[in-house]
């Protein structure tokens, strides 16, 4: 027994800890693998193809529709290049890993990509871009709904803020709500 600094008893741990584990100390998760430094090459391939392709289809447009698609397009790139450079300075320090260390992961999200495009038909942007943030929050172990869905909502109306106020281009509202309204 020892006594803290009020003069009160405690039960003390040769290491000075009292009671077991510091409740304050963070919880260290699992560590999860890395994916190989060849994989962020490929990934970074892949996307910086994929930009110049979408740049590519907006020569024919005309200039105001081509700003938004082509700024997107500027971005991937970017994004494309920064990760390549990633993966061949992880090649010099860590190069190995799994190709891919979450299968599962990887499949739902593209599964989701699929089905938010059937829903946005169906459903309309709003309802299936919410739904899409909070079922992908939910997968990948974020067990807040209502904060999902409010980041959903508020992704939403900043997206129909820039669509249809800055570019007057309407988002599509879907069959379902074509079909009840008339």
């Amino acid at each position: 027994m020892s006594r803290d600094t009020q003069g009160t008893k405690t039960d003390a741990a040769a290491d000075g800890t009292v009671g077991g584990p510091d409740p304050a100390a963070p919880i260290s998760a699992p560590a999860k693998p890395v994916p190989s430094a060849r994989a962020d090459i490929v990934l970074g391939v892949v996307v910086a193809l994929g930009a110049a392709a979408l740049f590519q289809q907006t020569l024919d447009w005309n200039p105001s529709a081509a700003i938004f698609p082509r700024i997107v397009a500027g971005v991937l790139l970017l994004m494309g290049a920064m990760t390549i450079g990633q993966g061949l300075a992880r090649m010099k320090t860590a190069p190995g890993g799994p190709f891919l260390p979450d299968t599962r992961g990887f499949l739902t999200v593209w599964l989701a990509i699929v089905a938010y495009f059937f829903g946005v038909v169906v459903i309309g942007f709003p309802a299936a871009t919410v739904l899409l943030t909070m079922g992908l929050a939910q997968l990948f172990g974020y067990r807040r709904p209502l904060r999902s869905a409010f980041a959903g909502a508020v992704f939403v109306a900043l997206t129909l803020l820039v669509f249809s106020g800055l570019f007057n281009r309407p988002l599509p509202d879907g069959l379902l709500l074509e079909w009840l309204v008339g």
